[in-house]
């Protein structure tokens, strides 16, 4: 066996810090440590960008090895399909469905590129109230499978023990230096305490965005870097309307 996994998988759903994830994984103390490079399979694809559901993104051959394998949007059983060295990590972003979704109605809003079916969706969305717009955002985060890409990884840690599940909420909280240790060690990535400090340090939100959390620039793909935001945005009628719309997700998901 290789001193390192021969692949290393980052797996998420759209708006759980899957750029700034990335990021990290390719600084060049990461690539010093685990020497691999990341790869991002999109970019070999038309237009840049799968255009399939998230729970339809199934694989029939081998992604290429020796990577980090840098973003995979997808659901757990179509991670399964993918053909696999016998050697690997993989570990999945998970984060609070709510936050997701006001997170995806400012990012379409206001800050993604325009490619596939943005430029529709943001239209969509300037003739809605924010409200009636959180309505339609929870409607497409269910027709797009976001949701049921998450809680199909739920479980996912106990079927497969080379996968491990991070919260968001855990690696942008005081304590991330101790989950980010986590992931470094479940990836096998031998990295010391002080370069792991300067990584955070280097793609901190104050760094990347030139200002604290909290603070909000909602033209910015890093708006506000703070967990727990739904609650300035949703109101009664707009949980039940995700509960509705969502059902058990987020007690299944451990957000409730």
């Amino acid at each position: 066996m290789s001193k390192f996994p021969i692949n290393i998988y980052h797996c998420c759903v759209f708006k759980t810090g899957s750029q700034w994830i990335r990021g990290i994984l390719q600084h060049p103390l990461i690539k010093a440590a685990s020497e691999l490079d990341c790869y991002r399979y999109e970019d070999h694809l038309p237009g840049n960008t799968d255009s399939r559901k998230i729970t339809e993104r199934f694989f029939d051959s081998f992604l290429p090895k020796q990577k980090i394998l840098s973003p995979l949007f997808l659901s757990f059983n179509c991670f399964q399909s993918i053909p696999k060295p016998a050697h690997y990590r993989a570990f999945f972003i998970t984060r609070d469905p709510r936050d997701i979704t006001v997170s995806l109605y400012y990012s379409i809003l206001y800050s993604h590129r325009e490619m596939g079916h943005i430029a529709e969706m943001r239209n969509n969305l300037k003739k809605k109230s924010q409200s009636d717009g959180l309505f339609q955002v929870i409607d497409w985060g269910v027709e797009l499978g976001i949701f049921e890409a998450l809680l199909s990884w739920a479980s996912a840690q106990d079927i497969d023990p080379c996968v491990k599940i991070f919260r968001f909420e855990d690696l942008t909280c005081k304590e991330k230096f101790h989950h980010f240790t986590q992931l470094m060690n479940h990836c096998q990535i031998g990295i010391s305490r002080t370069e792991l400090k300067q990584i955070l340090k280097d793609l901190s939100f104050e760094n990347l965005s030139g200002r604290s959390k909290g603070s909000e620039d909602i033209n910015s793909h890093y708006r506000k870097g703070i967990s727990g935001d739904w609650k300035n945005h949703f109101n009664g009628e707009t949980e039940a309307y995700f509960f509705n719309r969502t059902n058990s997700l987020l007690k299944d998901t451990g957000y409730l």
